[in-house]
């Protein structure tokens, strides 16, 4: 498996992320500070980590799959390489209750994706001779009607 490495700056030990099994895909980032997300509210989360994503890659915000089940939404969100700032994770509250976030509980999952920029040429002739529109649901759909 290959691995890269990430400069980080936290605030606190407990805060580190973790990749809580060998096969985890993606590390858990924790909640930095106590807090509360009322019943239809946004919260926006402190992790309490500043990190140095390498050249060409980026780092994806995915919410962890017990958060649903907890009546909470990961808003995610992608990292480019440049940004420098705290990592904070956006939680919507969909339950009737306030929800209550503890101090170094799992809010969330960094996922890091190398990518590749386009080069976009703009030319007329096309490359696929018969492309298909249609959006969602379109891969099956007849191509008559489209």
């Amino acid at each position: 498996m290959e691995q890269i490495s990430v400069r980080c700056k936290i605030v606190d030990e407990k805060l580190t992320p973790k990749y809580l099994t060998s096969g985890s895909a993606a590390c858990d980032v924790c909640c930095a500070n106590a807090t509360t997300i009322e019943p239809g509210k946004i919260g926006v989360i402190s992790t309490g980590l500043k990190i140095e994503i390498p050249l060409s890659f980026s780092c994806l915000i995915k919410g962890r799959s017990s958060l649903a089940i907890n009546k909470l939404l990961c808003f995610e969100g992608l990292i480019d390489c440049d940004f420098r700032d705290e990592i904070k994770v956006v939680l919507f509250n969909f339950s009737e209750n306030a929800i209550h976030i503890k101090k170094s509980q799992r809010i969330g999952q960094l996922l890091f994706v190398k990518y590749y920029k386009a080069n976009f040429i703009d030319d007329s002739v096309p490359v696929i001779k018969k492309p298909r529109f249609g959006g969602f649901g379109s891969t099956n759909a007849p191509t008559d009607h489209v």
